[in-house]
């Protein structure tokens, strides 16, 4: 069914807001669907981070246990507060920052169980695009990878390792940006 979540975690030096609405059977097809808001603070040891955005994803069943997923999202992030001891790095992306994103995901779910696996695997690889004829002032493309194996074991307990991998990727002569 639909889903409707709001979190939020607070902190001394960090919090964070979301709030997401999940509709998995769009226009009467497997057709998954997820909007996500967002506010984001946070004191880093030489600078401070607000982020606030929204995004939207598409999912659809392509094969029997194989999905696609592509998504978008529209964040704005500044850096400020910086100590004079932080990185030349972090000093010269200080202010605002949009950012206009892209993401494609394929994902593999062998597990006998959504909630609770106790055998099989769910892995995903997708691709961030940032910029480009996407606009904003960020641009980069990033490549994630990502494995959850699940075994069982006597006395109905279970076995999972789970591993990601990553490569980014600076685009257009601009840097990628601290957060």
């Amino acid at each position: 069914g639909q889903s409707l979540s709001l979190r939020a975690n607070i902190g001394g030096s960090s919090s964070n807001y979301e709030l997401s609405f999940i509709e998995p059977w769009l226009f009467d097809m497997p057709l998954w669907t997820k909007t996500d808001i967002w506010k984001m603070y946070r004191i880093y040891d030489t600078y401070r981070m607000d982020s606030e955005g929204a995004g939207f994803t598409f999912g659809y069943p392509i094969w029997d246990r194989i999905s696609g997923y592509v998504g978008y999202k529209l964040s704005r992030d500044n850096v400020g507060d910086i100590y004079d001891t932080a990185s030349s790095y972090i000093k010269r992306q200080e202010g605002q920052i949009i950012t206009s994103s892209l993401t494609i995901t394929l994902a593999n779910d062998t597990t006998d169980d959504i909630m609770f696996p106790s055998k099989g695997s769910k892995s995903t690889f997708s691709t961030e695009y940032t910029g480009g004829f996407l606009q904003g002032d960020a641009s980069f493309i990033k490549y994630q990878l990502s494995s959850a194996w699940f075994y069982p074991l006597p006395l109905d307990t279970v076995f999972g390792i789970r591993g990601r991998v990553g490569y980014l990727q600076a685009m257009e002569g601009k840097e990628v940006p601290v957060f």
